[in-house]
């Protein structure tokens, strides 16, 4: 279940715990700026912590005789590409840049198919021959709050940890502000967050899927 915090509601806070109710010195454009950085530093642990909660997935078609196959215009991080081959989906691997060379046999089977992220692209190695469907699982970037009502998903009260980061960069920078105190709490709301965001099936192990000999075997395929 989502908890979602408006900017509205983090400013007032970061006001509030910060002692800058009174301050006019401090606008609410200074302190969404900062509450935008510490989100985004949120959002990339959560996507170390626990990534699967944040896929997006597009879709898209190679074209016969081009390397090139565009990422969505909102890719921030790749969690892995698929092309369909068949009746399945194969998970293509990445190749390094100096080894793209070896590559380079005619794409007339996907199962061939590598690719590398450049310039907001995916190049795939070999040039496919012909049309495939491509799957991109990624990940959004962080979207900035802009307008007092919108809202990010603090998941477990994680909005601390950007009340923490804001008020300590905040007081950090003001002449006769202490923020040791803040710097310490948010180092250890991140220790909190890493320790437990990461555990959202914890009543199940983790098992290996497709492995020959069960009843899922998918005929080889890797």
């Amino acid at each position: 279940m989502a908890k979602n915090v408006t900017l509205a509601s983090l400013i007032s806070t970061v006001r509030f715990q910060g002692d800058f109710e009174n301050s006019r010195v401090m606008s609410d454009a200074q302190i969404t700026a900062a509450i935008n950085s510490a989100g985004s530093e949120l959002w990339d642990l959560l996507l170390d912590c626990r990534p699967d909660q944040y896929i997006s997935t597009s879709s898209t078609t190679t074209t016969p005789g081009s390397e090139i196959v565009s990422l969505p215009v909102d890719f921030y991080r790749l969690r892995m590409v698929e092309v369909q081959d068949g009746s399945f989906w194969r998970t293509l691997r990445p190749h390094n840049l100096s080894e793209a060379w070896r590559y380079q046999i005619a794409g007339s089977s996907p199962s061939r198919l590598t690719y590398r992220i450049q310039s907001n692209t995916l190049r795939l190695v070999p040039t496919p021959t012909v049309a495939w469907s491509i799957r991109i699982s990624y990940f959004r970037p962080f979207t900035d709050f802009a307008l007092s009502g919108d809202t990010f998903d603090a998941v477990n009260d994680y909005d601390d940890l950007i009340v923490a980061r804001v008020i300590a960069k905040l007081r950090g920078g003001r002449e006769g502000m202490d923020s040791a105190w803040w710097d310490a709490e948010a180092a250890r709301l991140e220790r909190d967050v890493r320790n437990v965001a990461g555990d959202v099936d914890a009543g199940e192990p983790f098992a290996l899927s497709g492995q020959r000999g069960d009843s899922f075997d998918f005929g080889g395929l890797e």
